[in-house]
């Protein structure tokens, strides 16, 4: 029999993780899977699309800055509403959002229609992704959560490198509508298993009298005993303070959040700069086919990156450090990108790295989002770095044919972006130097300090 009050935290942390919880991981896979399988369509379809309507590459520029002004819009509206009316009706409105913008894309005959349909499925994919980073942390015990989080989120990054895939055999035989059509129709699959099987927020739940009954089936089927109906919960301290962007400016949080959101920005600006400008920078080298494969060493190297770094982060307890030394990395890495492009294999081998450095710690800048800010504002808070690393991608996106014009060789290319990631490693090593010392190399483990 459990004693009153119950604190929802320590049931989560004192039982072994339960088939309910990993059918909820599994799930939020899935969904991430989908979610970016759909984001990167455009990128590997965007050849096909300029020798079909006789465009230049660089001139899906504006699709690719639409797609993802619209995940950085999706995220700021629908992060908040989530907080407000519950994520997991939210995330089923997301999933409809981009499921419907991606089979009406497929009906495109020009760039400006395919732009505002782009936005529109951004909408959607944006909304989506700050819900199911939340779900991976409020459901995981703090001892596996990064682990248990990033083997959610890795869905996403599974899915760009399966979109890259499918395309390389759909593209060529079917054309690229073909593969669009695809991308919608999956996320409606997934809804039956949504509706009947993914949980709402704990957060959500404790905060709202209405779900206790909803709370304590969870609960139970967490720990595998039966939780009393009469049971009154603890959740974790919550501010006085509204959950909202004001909050993460007081004098105390102003520096954290401004180098949170400036390691988001250069991140994404250069992770989807990559992801939309790859296949068309070696589009004169390759065939559709080797350039869906060469592009889907990115997320594949992200995916095996976002794992790898989960368990170091796990063992060390100093995700600052270990995120920043692995952005220094990426940024060797592209600074050496000549000895690799032209030899062999070298260059599936040079992408692979480029994504487990990049990709993979982008997964790890996710989850220290998710941790650093308290549970009331969460999924808020997520959004709004989520809307500042989108900042970067739409720039990122639309300046890249700029980088490839102006670069006089592709490793010219690289070197300018070699920037980008020593950017993003400065500002999560100044986060280091303010949070890491204090909570991530004390002996205890304790998590990160909340911001008031």
């Amino acid at each position: 029999m459990f004693q009153q009050p119950l604190n929802v935290q320590d049931l989560l942390d004192q039982t072994q993780i339960s088939l309910f919880q990993k059918i909820t991981f599994l799930i939020l896979f899935m969904i991430a899977a989908v979610d970016g399988f759909d984001v990167s369509l455009i990128a590997y379809i965007g050849p096909s699309i300029a020798q079909e309507w006789a465009i230049q590459p660089q001139a899906l520029s504006i699709v690719f800055g639409a797609s993802l002004l619209g995940l950085m819009t999706g995220s700021i509206i629908f992060g908040p509403l989530a907080d407000k009316l519950g994520t997991k009706k939210i995330l089923i409105v997301s999933l409809l959002i981009f499921s419907l913008g991606t089979l009406l894309t497929a009906q495109s005959h020009n760039v400006t229609i395919m732009a505002g349909l782009r936005f529109f499925t951004g909408l959607g994919l944006g909304g989506a992704m700050p819900i199911c980073i939340a779900l991976s942390t409020e459901y995981a015990p703090k001892k596996r959560r990064m682990m248990m989080a990033t083997l959610s989120w890795s869905g996403f990054t599974v899915g760009i490198a399966l979109g890259g895939l499918v395309a390389s055999q759909i593209v060529p035989s079917y054309g690229w509508r073909q593969l669009l059509l695809i991308g919608g129709i999956v996320p409606l699959i997934l809804l039956p298993l949504i509706l009947t099987q993914l949980p709402e927020s704990l957060q959500f739940m404790l905060s709202h009298q209405q779900y206790k009954d909803k709370l304590v089936t969870v609960l139970s089927r967490i720990s595998g005993h039966a939780v009393p109906a009469n049971s009154r919960f603890q959740s974790p301290p919550t501010s006085s303070q509204k959950a909202g962007a004001a909050s993460l400016f007081t004098q105390a949080n102003r520096l954290t959040t401004l180098l949170l959101w400036l390691a988001f920005f250069s991140s994404l600006f250069t992770f989807y700069l990559l992801t939309y400008w790859l296949p068309i920078l070696f589009s004169s080298a390759f065939n559709t086919q080797k350039l869906s494969l060469v592009a889907a060493m990115l997320p594949l190297g992200g995916t095996v990156g976002a794992i790898t770094l989960a368990l170091l982060m796990d063992a060390r307890k100093e995700p600052f450090l270990m995120l920043s030394l692995t952005y220094f990395s990426a940024t060797l890495i592209m600074l050496i990108a000549g000895s690799l492009l032209h030899t062999g294999y070298g260059l599936f081998v040079f992408v692979f790295f480029i994504g487990f450095t990049i990709a993979g710690a982008q997964n790890g800048l996710n989850l220290i989002a998710a941790t650093i800010y308290p549970p009331q504002s969460k999924t808020t808070g997520i959004a709004w770095a989520m809307a500042c690393g989108r900042f970067g991608s739409i720039i990122g996106s639309i300046i890249g044919a700029w980088f490839i014009a102006f670069s006089q060789h592709i490793e010219g290319f690289f070197h300018y972006l070699a920037l980008a990631t020593l950017v993003t490693a400065l500002a999560i090593f100044g986060l280091y130097l303010k949070h890491g010392f204090a909570n991530h190399t004390k002996p205890s483990g304790k998590r990160i300090e909340y911001l008031d």
